[in-house]
C-alpha cells in the first residue's frame, strides 16, 4: 500500500514538473481570487468604520425633524427637553433656482441651507460641521460658500462668483435676489451628490449651499438637526447605534404631534386675529367714510344754504343798485331840466 502511495506521489510530482508553467499560473490565479475576496470582504468593514469616524470628527447630525408649518423657538426648547437629546442645532432650508452671472449663465437648482451663529470647532450647536477647502466662511447675509462632492468636484471657479435668484422663474421668499460666493466645502451630509428631488427649477438638485442666518428673512426654522447622547462612541452602522437613537425618535413622535396641532392652532389664531383685525380697520373705514359722508352732506347744505343767502343779498344788492340808478337817473332829468333853465335864463339876458 506504500508503495503504490509512493509510486502516486511520484506521478503527481512528474506531472506537475512537466506542465510547471501550467500549475504556477493555476495557483497565482487561485491566489488572486483569494486576495480579492479577502479585500471584498474586509472593504466594507473598512469603509464603514472610516465613515464612522467621519462622521464623529464632524459631529453628523442622529435625526432630522422638519414640518411643513414651520418650527418655532417653543418646538427647539421642547426637543431639548427630551431625555437623552444631547444637541439639537435649528436650520433655515429652502431650495431655489439660482443663475451664474458668467456670459454664459449656468442655471442651478439649489438647496440653501443655514449655518448657525457659531460656527467654531467647539459650539455645541454646530452640528454637520463642514469642512474648508478653498476661500473662507460666510460672514455675512449673502454669503454662502459652495459644497463639493465626489460627482460634483466644483470644475468651475466659484470664488467671487456671484449667484442670482432667476428672474424668469419664482422667487423664494426670505431670501435676497443674489449671493456671493466666498469658499469651497465638503459636507458629511453630503458625502455623494446623489439626484435628489425638489419642488423648485428642474426638479432634481444640482448644487448645495450653505449661509449664514441673517440671510434667511424667516420667522420660523425649517428643520431641527440633532444628537443622541452617547451615540458618538458607537458605530453608526450598528443595531445598538440604531436602537439607541430609536429610542429618542419614539419619545418625540408624540410629541411632534402635540406640537404639530399646537402650532396649526397658533397658525389658525394667528390668522383669525389678523382677519378680525382687518375686519375691524373695514368698520372703522367704513364708519369713518359714512361719517365723512354725512359731514358732506352737512357741509353741502350748509353750503347750499350760505350760497342761497349769498344769492338773496347779490339780489338785494342788485335791487338796490338798479333803484339807485333809476333814483341817480331822475336827478340827472332834473339837473338837466335846471341846467337847460339856466342856459335859457342866461339867454335872457
Amino acid at each position: 500500500m506504500s508503495a503504490v502511495n509512493k509510486t502516486y506521489g511520484k506521478s503527481i510530482f512528474r506531472t506537475i514538473k512537466s506542465s510547471l508553467s501550467r500549475f504556477v499560473a493555476i495557483l497565482a490565479i487561485v491566489a488572486l481570487g483569494v486576495g480579492f475576496l479577502a479585500g471584498l470582504l474586509s472593504s466594507p468593514v473598512d469603509m464603514r468604520h472610516s465613515a464612522d469616524h467621519y462622521y464623529d470628527q464632524t459631529r453628523m447630525y442622529d435625526a432630522r425633524i422638519i414640518s411643513t408649518l414651520g418650527l418655532t423657538e417653543d418646538d427647539l426648547a421642547t426637543v431639548k427637553a427630551v431625555d437623552g437629546v444631547e444637541a439639537v442645532m435649528p436650520a433655515y432650508d429652502t431650495d431655489l433656482v439660482l443663475v451664474t452671472s458668467q456670459e454664459d449663465s449656468a442655471s442651478y437648482t439649489t438647496r440653501m441651507h443655514s449655518l448657525p451663529e457659531d460656527t467654531s470647532a467647539d459650539s455645541e450647536s454646530y452640528l454637520n460641521q463642514l469642512t474648508l477647502i478653498e476661500g473662507r466662511m460666510p460672514e455675512e447675509a449673502g454669503e454662502c460658500v459652495i459644497v463639493l462632492t465626489k460627482s460634483f468636484s466644483g470644475d468651475t471657479e466659484w470664488i467671487g462668483q456671484t449667484l442670482r435668484q432667476d428672474p424668469d422663474g419664482e422667487a423664494a421668499e426670505g431670501l435676497p435676489d443674489e449671493f456671493t460666493v466666498v469658499g469651497t466645502v465638503r459636507s458629511a451630509a453630503y458625502l455623494s451628490m446623489e439626484s435628489e428631488s425638489t419642488t423648485a427649477g428642474s426638479g432634481t438638485l444640482d448644487l448645495i449651499a450653505y449661509t449664514v442666518p441673517a440671510t434667511f428673512d424667516m420667522d420660523y426654522y425649517t428643520a431641527f438637526y440633532l444628537t443622541v447622547e452617547n451615540t458618538a462612541g458607537m458605530d453608526s452602522f450598528s443595531q445598538e447605534y440604531e436602537d439607541t437613537v430609536q429610542a429618542v425618535m419614539d419619545q418625540l413622535e408624540p410629541i411632534g404631534e402635540e406640537r404639530s396641532q399646537a402650532r396649526y392652532e397658533q397658525l389658525v389664531g394667528d390668522a383669525q386675529a389678523e382677519l378680525d383685525d382687518s375686519q375691524q380697520q373695514l368698520e372703522d373705514a367704513k364708519a369713518e367714510i359714512d361719517s365723512g359722508w354725512a359731514e358732506l352732506n352737512q357741509q353741502k347744505e350748509s353750503f347750499n344754504s350760505q350760497t342761497a343767502a349769498a344769492q338773496q343779498q347779490i339780489n338785494d344788492g342788485y335791487a338796490q343798485v338798479q333803484s339807485g340808478q333809476a333814483q341817480l337817473d331822475a336827478g340827472k332829468a332834473q339837473l338837466d331840466s335846471a341846467q337847460a333853465q339856466l342856459d335859457q335864463g342866461y339867454a335872457q339876458l
